[in-house]
């Protein structure tokens, strides 16, 4: 998180707690952020004009293009630690397949979660 609100625009809820587990195989840590009262955006998109689908559109690229500028040194991408580690959780198992790409992405062939440029 400090990674990003030192090198983007993009604003972060700010970090109230780190939590790690004592004892488990692996060890996991748990991070507690500042809750953000606002409607989820799947909730309220059919209700935004068009116009206001094109501002959080253009934000979200903004987003991911300063996402792609993070200079992390030489450090690989993943857990922190004093090497490459193995990233855990469904997202990161071979059988994945992202709910909440429309249907008619999946029927052109990307069933899976990709990076769209």
């Amino acid at each position: 998180m400090t990674l990003v609100t030192t090198q983007t625009t993009i604003p972060v809820p700010s970090l109230l707690r780190v939590i790690q587990t004592d004892g488990n195989m692996p060890t996991w840590r748990y991070i507690v952020i500042r809750y953000i009262p606002a409607p989820n955006l799947e909730d309220c998109w059919s209700t935004l004009s068009w116009w206001r689908k094109v501002i959080i559109l253009c934000t979200l690229r903004r987003y991911v293009r300063q996402f792609r500028k993070i200079s992390n040194g030489n450090r690989p991408p993943g857990p922190i630690g004093d090497g490459p580690q193995i990233c855990y959780g469904p997202a990161f198992s071979e059988d994945y397949v992202c709910v909440c790409l429309p249907p008619c992405v999946g029927s052109m062939g990307a069933d899976r979660h990709t990076d769209i440029d």
